[in-house]
């Protein structure tokens, strides 16, 4: 390791090896479970290439995941993006490709298959002769995820894509330093469901971390409506609480129970004549909004209060004039949506109604968004569903073809 770089903290065997490792290798991924500290990883092979002198570029799929990483970086002197920003925005590509960039991509898991492919296009340079491909402009890419989680809406595994390439490198963190108790029925579920070995429901431990409702009625809207609001009256009152289900229109019915169930909702009016929202409520951002100077204001995803005026206010911004999109999402969302986000308490709720991806890789995503408790509310029919055997799609193995090709050039 470089003689002018120190780990801000002590690293395990694992993270020291990826801060080894990556001024050696071009490609690289970084992953494991919630709380095994990819963040410290990334924030110390950050610390690493910026003593190097490297140009450091950060990017995440998401506005929200972006502001996680820059925080979590803390140097608000390196530049952090979208990666659809990097595709769209003509001037952030050809600063990273004129300068030879060392880049980060954080949440591999939400990365779609068009992100990738349109991400890798804007980073591509001239042709070497005619006729020739177009070689890769960046000098390193490390890229930071869960490879267990499911992946983005599209049923691509890009980070399966990647590790079955030889020349990508991979390390694996495997201590979990958060979730509390190792012996708790949370973190030993978690690990269950990471094992790639067969699966069975009944092999889900129970405790005061992990409670499971399996009901037959809970196929009916109404019932799960009534239900979800219970335990989330239960959960609130004490702790930081998310619902996560599986489709939109499941996700408004569950929106409207607990916003039914919240005295600051319940008797206040409704901002607009027929509006969904009232004064009171609390809303999520539907759109990245930014600064002149391409800074992000409100991100995707971000949560605001709704007060007199109406004025939405956001985290460092209010917004009294109307100009941010929101809906009732706060309380609920889909498990999609909640990808990079973590709650105290999550009630997640399943349906094989709703099942459009591998329903294992679904509820791994869900559990590992609790850091301290999760109920687990699903029908009869569900558990059955998620004991379904892990299958690599033909689409992952088509890409991994093709990313071999492109960087192969």
């Amino acid at each position: 390791m470089d003689s002018s770089f120190s780990a801000s903290a002590i690293l395990d065997e694992r993270q020291l090896e990826a801060v080894e490792a990556c001024d050696k290798h071009r490609l690289m991924i970084v992953t494991g479970p919630p709380g095994c500290g990819k963040t410290h990883t990334v924030r110390s092979i950050v610390q690493k290439w910026k003593s190097l002198g490297e140009k450091i570029v950060l990017f995440a799929p998401t506005g929200q995941a972006t502001q996680v990483l820059q925080l979590a970086v803390g140097d608000a002197t390196i530049p952090a993006y979208t990666l659809n920003m990097c595709f769209h925005d003509y001037h952030v590509s050809r600063a990273i490709r004129n300068r030879e960039a060392c880049l980060v991509v954080d949440e591999l898991s939400m990365v779609s298959l068009q992100m990738i492919v349109s991400f890798f296009l804007s980073l591509e340079g001239e042709r070497a002769s005619a006729g020739g491909r177009r070689t890769l402009k960046f000098k390193r890419l490390v890229l930071v995820g869960d490879v267990d989680q499911m992946g983005a809406v599209g049923g691509v595994s890009i980070a399966a894509a990647l590790m079955s390439l030889r020349r990508v490198k991979v390390v694996r963190l495997e201590r979990v330093w958060r979730q509390g108790d190792a012996a708790s029925a949370l973190a030993r579920n978690i690990e269950r469901l990471r094992d790639p070995a067969p699966f069975r429901f009944a092999d889900l431990a129970q405790d005061d971390s992990f409670t499971i409702v399996m009901r037959p009625e809970l196929s009916d809207e109404r019932t799960r409506a009534i239900t979800v609001r219970q335990f989330w009256e239960a959960a609130s009152a004490e702790t930081e609480t998310r619902v996560l289900c599986m489709t939109t229109k499941t996700k408004l019915a569950l929106n409207l129970a607990i916003q039914s169930a919240r005295p600051e909702s319940r008797h206040s009016a409704p901002i607009a004549p027929g509006s969904l929202v009232r004064f009171g409520d609390l809303v999520r951002c539907t759109r990245n909004y930014y600064t002149a100077n391409k800074r992000l204001r409100v991100a995707n995803g971000a949560v605001g209060l709704v007060k007199p005026g109406p004025t939405i206010e956001y985290a460092g911004y209010a917004d009294d004039d109307g100009a941010t999109e929101f809906d009732l999402g706060a309380y609920a969302s889909t498990v999609h949506a909640a990808q990079g986000a973590e709650s105290s308490t999550i009630v997640a709720v399943l349906d094989a109604e709703t099942f459009r991806d591998p329903p294992r890789e679904l509820l791994y995503t869900a559990v590992t968004r609790a850091k301290k408790q999760c109920v687990l509310l699903c029908t009869p029919l569900a558990a059955s569903m998620l004991e379904k055997e892990r299958k690599t799609s033909p689409e992952t193995e088509n890409l991994a073809r093709q990313l071999k090709r492109k960087l192969d050039a």
